[in-house]
């Protein structure tokens, strides 16, 4: 290896340039990698774009990612990922990629961008990520989706608006008020619909149980989200795992930011936009993994 990488040989004669292809190929086009990201729906579609960006590197190496199971089908999609599978099964022969480390934290969280300090951490090169990085729905999910938008009775010219104010991190969720939910339905005509997404059911306030107000909460699976997200005209999210979902699959969102810039998260998303509340919380941006609580989290509601 040390011969290939300097140019020499053994015999300190200079090595032909079929030996040097020869070796190159047989070191890298066999290589295999283990990329752990275990949750995070965000998360784990950056960290896709970043096995994009590996796949390019070492364009014939073989790529597991490793998660928890509910995001499997959600990598399933993407045909530069080779192989999927549960934590439990990671193959530890296979050069480790391990993204679950310091890029949570700070100060290196508000640093960069999440994709750039993803690819640091796997050691691609920024000049290889695709920032433009994108997909659509798969074939099942749009027949899912005729027969879900049918059972709801949303007609064509109908708008439909995604709400979704909690994230996987309580620091970065919005606690639940519904005056947005109102002044939705009266400023605008009956063909503006909402949707309501969320991860548990929630109670809504029964002032709301009306045909323009569809709640999905905890009613998704993970494999539905993303359909149910590409049929939005627009969605209000907090710094979430839908809102990259948004991103990714170019539906217009607005997002609302509390304790990190969101520059280093929506950078990449020419469909998004963001409201965020450093001018009312003197310590943002302050996001960190460590920290449970924030001082000016009520701020947040200012919002």
């Amino acid at each position: 290896i040390q011969s290939v990488s300097s140019g020499k040989t053994l015999n300190d004669g200079a090595i032909s340039a079929r030996a040097y292809r020869n070796l190159k190929e047989a070191l890298t086009k066999k290589l295999r990698f283990s990329v752990v990201r275990a949750q995070g729906m965000g998360d784990i579609l950056v960290s896709a774009v970043v096995v994009k960006g590996l796949k390019s590197l070492y364009p014939d190496s073989e790529v597991t990612f490793y998660a928890f199971p509910q995001y499997l089908p959600l990598l399933q999609r993407f045909d530069f990922i080779d192989a999927v599978g549960m934590l439990e099964d990671v193959d530890t022969s296979a050069i480790m990629v391990d993204l679950m480390g310091k890029i949570d934290y700070l100060p290196l969280c508000n640093k960069a961008h999440r994709l750039d300090l993803l690819a640091d951490e796997a050691a691609v090169p920024r000049d290889l990520l695709d920032y433009d990085f994108s997909f659509s729905t798969t074939d099942d999910e749009k027949l899912w989706l005729v027969q879900y938008l049918k059972k709801l009775k949303i007609k064509k010219n109908d708008k439909l608006i995604g709400i979704h104010l909690k994230s996987y991190a309580y620091i970065r969720t919005w606690d639940y008020n519904y005056e947005l939910v109102r002044c939705i339905l009266d400023k605008y005509p009956s063909s503006y619909k909402i949707i309501l997404f969320e991860k548990d059911s929630q109670d809504i306030p029964k002032d709301l149980h009306c045909s323009r107000v569809i709640d999905a909460t905890g009613k998704l699976s993970m494999s539905q989200l993303v359909p149910a997200v590409s049929a939005c005209s627009l969605l209000v999210c907090p710094d979430s795992g839908l809102m990259h979902v948004a991103g990714m699959m170019r539906v217009p969102f607005i997002s609302l930011f509390g304790p990190i810039n969101p520059d280093m998260r929506i950078r990449y998303y020419p469909t998004g936009e963001a409201i965020w509340m450093n001018d009312t919380a003197s310590c943002a941006p302050c996001w960190d993994w460590q920290i449970t609580a924030c001082s000016s989290n009520n701020g947040q509601q200012k919002l």
